[in-house]
């Protein structure tokens, strides 16, 4: 296998540092993050595992996919949603003839891309871990977990879930849609919500006001996804998004709990982009529900409030805060 790792944010360097353990020589980092680039050239790419074990990981490290010497079997692209399709129309001309374009990305762009490239270059699989860059170049898992990845389709696809596999367990599920829905019910709450407040998903969780939103973000989003049409997929560690829409608030309100408590250490990813001043991915979240939900007919007052206060953030108006919460 020769593998690309296209950006070294806190999924991709966990993502690269792991497999260059299993494949020494094989995985060529693609970052253009000259602070990341730096720490990793001096340091070698440092990795913190669960049990505080720390790892000083050598690793290739190159600007452009122009400098990649030989044809890739499998080029992870772990950078920001909106700027997913330009990577990989970028990294296409270097794959192999069977290569494969990996999306881990949150939200349904993964689906947008397989479907402009074609079934055969395109690997759609959605992160059910977590991890944090603690800084440039320093790497911390801090949520054990699976890949959920398509079913492959041929040998290649096969190969590169069996690679993936060396980072953590991957389940596979023909219904790939499905589970990227559900995640996003997750990830347009505990994310966004993350960034406006500035709270790690653990303390997040322990607010009964934010777990009750958190709930209304997701009932909304699953009114939105079954107007479309869309199957649910139950999602590895036991999260059902219909059993949870369907139960009672108080018992919804515990098992949101649970799942913060396994993502205690997380912090939001949304909430990285507006400490360092960068445009946020809320639009392929919350703002894509409020789209569909204009489109079919659903009100969605509670994530057109979260993209409102979000663009706010962006625009330096406000900063994260817990105090945030009263904005609802």
């Amino acid at each position: 296998m020769r593998i690309a790792v296209i950006g070294c944010g806190s999924l991709g360097g966990v993502i690269a540092g792991r497999l260059s353990l299993s494949y020494p020589g094989k995985v060529t980092i693609i970052s253009r993050n000259r602070e990341i680039n730096s720490s990793i050239g001096k340091n070698g790419l440092v990795l913190i595992d669960q049990k505080a074990e720390r790892k000083s990981i050598p690793v290739s490290l190159i600007e452009k996919p122009e400098q990649c010497s030989k044809a890739l079997d499998m080029a992870i692209v772990t950078t920001k949603i909106d700027s997913l399709f330009r990577v990989a129309k970028e990294i296409l001309p270097f794959l192999s003839d069977t290569g494969k374009i990996v999306t881990v990305q949150n939200g349904l762009a993964g689906l947008d891309l397989k479907r402009e490239l074609g079934h055969g270059k395109v690997l759609v699989t959605s992160v059910l871990w977590g991890a944090s860059m603690l800084q440039p170049g320093v790497y911390e898992i801090t949520a054990g977990g699976v890949f959920v990845a398509e079913k492959p389709e041929d040998d290649m696809g096969a190969e590169v879930t069996d690679a993936l596999s060396k980072v953590f367990p991957v389940k596979t599920r023909e219904n790939i849609e499905g589970v990227l829905w559900a995640k996003l019910t997750v990830n347009a709450s505990l994310t966004s919500l993350g960034a406006i407040t500035g709270l790690s998903f653990g303390v997040l969780v322990r607010d009964k006001r934010i777990r009750n939103i958190i709930i209304d973000v997701g009932r909304e989003i699953y009114a939105v996804a079954k107007a479309r049409g869309i199957r649910f997929e139950r999602l590895p560690g036991g999260l059902d998004i219909e059993i949870l829409m369907g139960i009672p608030k108080a018992l919804s309100r515990l098992l949101i709990m649970l799942i913060g408590k396994k993502h205690s250490k997380t912090e939001s990813s949304m909430l990285a982009s507006i400490v360092r001043g960068r445009k946020t991915e809320v639009d392929y979240l919350n703002g894509l529900v409020v789209a569909m939900g204009n489109d079919c007919g659903v009100p969605v007052p509670v994530n057109r409030k979260i993209v409102e206060i979000v663009k706010r953030m962006e625009a330096g108006e406000i900063k994260p805060a817990p105090d945030n919460i009263n904005l609802f």
